[in-house]
């Protein structure tokens, strides 16, 4: 199994099965669990926000954990989701996730009241200090209403407080200042939990995700997933991934930079010059012209 510090690539935040009368569905849960892990997963997050644990009650929780738990059988790291107003609140779900089997927790800021800065470190110090397994922050201030600035989460990091961040903001300027704060870290996990933020996150070394891939079905050629190793910078100063996992469509999805690429080779026309060696004035497009362009543009995108 894959130590917490070296976790990276595609960790799904489970749904939550549940039968007609509310109840928690643990045969559903086994199901799925076995359904991602089919295609390659390299982690689970059960009880975030896709698996609704807010809207849980507490006994409903634990049996959520325990089914997953039980399916994983040891094959892939549980980072357990936390989501509470208060900080013993957040302790009793550490401890709990920590018995159930979760290798780590994914904690959210408490919500509902404005929180500082001093108040963000505070609350994850002395979560840190007393809970069993690793602390991830979860940050999805459209949720908590409380952002831990990337300057608080580098601090946290450096003093061992936390082990990474999963930025569910779909903030990249955000997400950039984190991963920039956190670069002379080589440990710390750094996730994010968008999927319109997966194309941008690749760019660097912190290149992972936590998403939604078990809404999909798993095909029978699965996503490739491969590791990138570390190494030096290249001439332009540039530097090498360090950690994260890519996945695409039989390899790496096709980057914004490509697809412009392609769609200006395709719409490319030799300029003839004309007597003079100037350029031919140019030839205005009607609508029609614009819609024929952007047709014959779509199938290269895509």
């Amino acid at each position: 199994m894959l130590k917490i510090h070296d976790l990276a690539g595609v960790i799904p935040a489970l749904a939550t099965p549940l039968t007609r009368d509310g109840g928690v569905d643990e045969a559903g849960i086994g199901r799925l669990v076995v359904h991602v892990l089919a295609g390659g997963v390299t982690g689970l997050l059960p009880l975030g926000s896709t698996g609704e644990c807010s809207s849980l009650d507490e006994g409903s929780r634990r049996a959520v954990l325990a089914a997953v738990a039980k399916a994983n059988a040891g094959r892939v790291p549980i980072i357990c989701g936390v989501a509470q107003s208060h900080l013993a609140g957040a302790q009793l779900e550490v401890a709990a996730a920590a018995a159930l089997g979760a290798d780590a927790a994914l904690v959210t800021p408490p919500f509902y009241y404005p929180m500082d800065q001093a108040g963000v470190l505070a609350f994850y110090r002395t979560l840190a200090r007393r809970s069993p397994i690793p602390i991830f922050l979860y940050n999805i201030p459209q949720f908590t209403k409380v952002v831990a600035e990337p300057e608080t989460v580098a601090t946290l990091a450096r003093e061992g407080s936390l082990v990474g961040i999963k930025d569910s903001s779909r903030n990249f300027e955000y997400f950039e200042l984190v991963r920039a704060a956190t670069r002379d870290l080589p440990h710390f996990r750094v996730f994010t939990g968008s999927d319109t933020m997966l194309l941008v996150s690749r760019r660097g070394q912190h290149r992972a995700r936590v998403g939604r891939p078990h809404l999909r079905s798993v095909p029978e050629r699965r996503p490739r997933i491969g590791a990138r190793a570390a190494g030096p910078p290249d001439r332009a100063g540039h530097e090498p991934p360090r950690r994260g996992l890519s996945i695409g469509d039989q390899g790496r999805p096709r980057s914004a930079g490509h697809l412009r690429t392609m769609a200006g080779k395709a719409d490319r026309t030799p300029r003839r010059s004309g007597p003079s060696g100037a350029a031919p004035p140019a030839v205005r497009v009607g609508t029609a012209g614009k819609k024929l362009t952007a047709r014959r543009l779509r199938p290269l995108a895509g």
